[in-house]
């Protein structure tokens, strides 16, 4: 016990002080040291045990001064309660005796009584003081912080309590199986851990054995995808396209690789992925290109019918010859869907960065439109929940873009059958002889909360 302990200790101080993610700060240990692999399970549930509860526990923590107790310190008990009300795979009465020793006799009688009550029941963790319905007490409840909560509280507080809810809950991988390579009921025969969703060749993975070390997903018949990105495309995909592009600035490719699988080697594709910066002071081979695999994917594929291309959010006219009949945009978000799959992902998001993000997703609406054929579709997709960037970004954009009309938008929550935190518009560029018959719809915000109320009733 005592080594994962401090295992975990090291890879917390990378999270917390280095600013380093979840998954980096497990993989500079346990790569490294081959003789700590066999820890890496037990570490990894208590660091991410914390994380997802860290703001509790550091509000508890933090009553102490510095003076009392080092942050050193802090982080060793933040990580025993954990164990304590939550995780419950160390002996909890061994680990208390390890704390205490640490601590001294003096440091720890000054906290236990403060810190580990009840018997391990974690129904008295926050404060009498709270008011249930309040942010304060939800946030430290749920792990948001009460800048996040403000942004879902225009979706009605019974909405927001339903996000938080199920955010509260590890998401479970889905995959799409590529039925053009093996089949859905193959699949299932195969292995038990898969299991069906309500969405056609979606499936969701409950194995122990890591996704990305099966057979399937090795060899490209699988790959990740959300419930929400295949069921958009099965209601609003259009028939027999010419010229396809999507630029893709969110980490996640499932929308290309659906694109990829849907319309095949028939219909040209165009991808634009972002510019890989190089920061300052870091050598060009630790840059890390989010769409390698991507490309990988292509590259293997040998695709001829699809162009890969990196280029600025405004500015992509060099890599486009003609107008496409079907346009994705799909900038990076604020990525509220991440929550569930990266329990540090809130503790690294900056919100300063907020307004360079919002701009960044209307260059890139705006540029991705300006290839729309006539008569062609427009997708606008986001993964997140934000009204700012989702219902007020389109309704700005119709402002200034009569060719275009609303065909439908729609934000999606995490506790509908979908599973997926996203906001997507559709937009259909008009022809001359259209728009001069038909004024332009306004845009109707009672569509997103009739989404959001029937999504509140689905998840109940």
């Amino acid at each position: 016990m005592e080594q994962e302990i401090k295992i975990a200790e090291l890879i917390l101080e990378d999270i917390v002080v280095n600013d380093a993610d979840f998954s980096d700060a497990l993989r500079k240990v346990f790569l490294k040291q081959a003789d700590l692999r066999p820890f890496r399970p037990i570490v990894s549930g208590l660091v991410g045990c914390e994380l997802r509860h860290h703001l509790l526990f550091n509000y508890l923590v933090n009553a102490f001064s510095d003076e009392q107790l080092s942050k050193e310190e802090k982080r060793l008990l933040t990580l025993c309660m954990s164990n304590y009300y939550f995780y419950k795979r160390f002996n909890s009465e061994e680990m208390l005796a390890y704390v205490k020793n640490r601590l001294g006799d003096e440091k720890f009688n000054l906290v236990s009584e403060h810190l580990f009550k009840d018997g391990g029941d974690c129904k008295n963790l926050i404060p009498e003081h709270f008011t249930k319905t309040a942010s304060n007490y939800l946030s430290l409840r749920f792990n948001t912080p009460e800048w996040v909560l403000k942004i879902w509280f225009h979706f009605e507080h019974g909405v927001t309590y339903k996000i938080l809810k199920k955010n509260s809950k590890q998401l479970t991988p889905s995959i799409r199986v590529r039925t053009s390579q093996i089949s859905v009921e193959e699949l299932l025969d195969k292995n038990q851990a898969f299991a069906k969703t309500p969405v056609d060749s979606i499936l969701v993975y409950g194995g122990k054995e890591p996704l990305r070390k099966l057979e399937e997903f090795k060899s490209g018949k699988i790959f990740l995808e959300k419930c929400g990105t295949k069921n958009l495309l099965d209601n609003f995909s259009i028939h027999d396209p010419d010229q396809i592009f999507c630029y893709c600035g969110n980490k996640d490719d499932s929308v290309v690789l659906e694109l990829i699988e849907r319309f095949g080697r028939d219909v040209a594709i165009n991808i634009g992925l972002p510019l890989v910066e190089k920061p300052e002071n870091v050598k060009e081979e630790a840059v890390i290109d989010e769409h390698l695999s991507l490309k990988k994917f292509v590259k293997a594929g040998c695709y001829s019918n699809i162009n890969v291309f990196n280029a600025n959010p405004d500015s992509m006219n060099a890599y486009i010859s003609k107008p496409q009949d079907f346009v994705f945009a799909v900038p990076n978000s604020t990525n509220f869907d991440l929550i569930r799959e990266k329990p540090d992902y809130l503790l690294h998001f900056k919100k300063e960065k907020m307004d360079a993000l919002f701009k960044q997703e209307k260059d890139v609406l705006e540029n991705s439109a300006s290839f729309v054929a006539e008569g062609g579709t427009l997708v606008y997709l986001i993964y997140t929940i934000s009204k700012k960037e989702g219902e007020n970004t389109i309704k700005d954009f119709l402002a200034n873009h009569n060719e275009f009309k609303l065909v439908k938008m729609e934000q999606r929550f995490p506790f509908d059958k979908y599973d997926t935190s996203m906001f997507y518009a559709i937009l259909k560029k008009e022809t001359p002889l259209a728009k001069a018959g038909m004024p332009l719809n306004e845009v109707q915000s009672q569509n997103i909360l009739q989404s959001a109320n029937m999504g509140a009733k689905q998840g109940e």
